[in-house]
């Protein structure tokens, strides 16, 4: 009788445990359902080795924002410049990022240096209400707007692109890119969501995020300006492992 309780304990406990095991499953299966397309996408990129873009590329990149200090902008490029104002940040997709609302000022930053015929820009954005349309970022060329409709789009001098759609409070990325003779390309979240051809360039030395007034609450991180088109391999290099080293 002794022996066979034993074996009605050990029974008893090994059910425990698969239960226990079912259970953690589940709940982990809810947090990665959770998780963004896009942030999911980088965790996963194994293609490149996430090392440190060559020195040449640093030529290019003229304005980097990793938005990690509040009330202070810093460009961590070559150029380093930086800007006081009343900025908040709050959690981002790396340490922090910009949060962006009706009531905190606009991030401008101002430099004839990003002025160029051929460009890549890139950031991260995490849109949590949408009241009225408004825009996470605008330059003289280009603004990307986001709608109520939970669609993100950009614009251009005389079109707009397609809608893409983000679920609230979920990382996505956008990235845009034009060479030299005018050919503009959009990758969202990773993949080419956008092709122009003959995008008439104005000059563009202004780089704007959110404005006061605007119906939206969202942060954006990680913002990224070469003055050179990058291949389709370099921006995705830099989007995924950017944030993972």
């Amino acid at each position: 009788m002794r022996n066979q309780s034993s074996f009605e304990i050990l029974l008893f406990l090994i059910g425990a445990l698969l239960i226990a095991l079912v259970v953690v499953g589940a709940i982990g299966g809810v947090f990665r359902a959770n998780k963004s397309d896009a942030l999911q996408k980088a965790l996963n990129y194994k293609k490149y080795a996430c090392s440190p873009p060559e020195i040449s590329k640093y030529s290019n990149l003229l304005l980097v924002l990793h938005f990690d200090d509040n009330y202070t902008i810093n460009d961590t490029s070559r150029f380093g410049t930086s800007e006081l104002n009343l900025f908040n940040t709050t959690l981002g997709i790396k340490n922090q990022g910009l949060l962006l609302n009706s009531t905190n000022y606009s991030a401008s930053f101002v430099n004839s240096i990003y002025n160029s015929s051929a460009f890549s820009m890139s950031f991260w954005f995490n849109v949590t209400s949408v009241t009225a349309n408004g825009f996470l970022l605008k330059t003289e060329f280009l603004s990307v707007n986001v709608s109520t409709a939970n669609n993100v789009f950009v614009q251009f001098p005389g079109l707009v692109t397609s809608n893409y759609s983000f679920a609230p409070n979920a990382w996505n990325n956008i990235a845009i890119q034009r060479n030299a003779v005018g050919l503009t390309q959009v990758f969202y979240n990773g993949d080419l969501v956008e092709k122009i051809t003959n995008t008439t360039l104005v000059t563009q030395t202004n780089f704007t995020f959110g404005a006061v007034g605007n119906n939206i609450v969202a942060t954006v991180d990680e913002f990224k300006y070469f003055n050179t088109f990058l291949t389709q391999d370099d921006v995705l290099n830099d989007l995924f492992c950017g944030i993972r080293n």
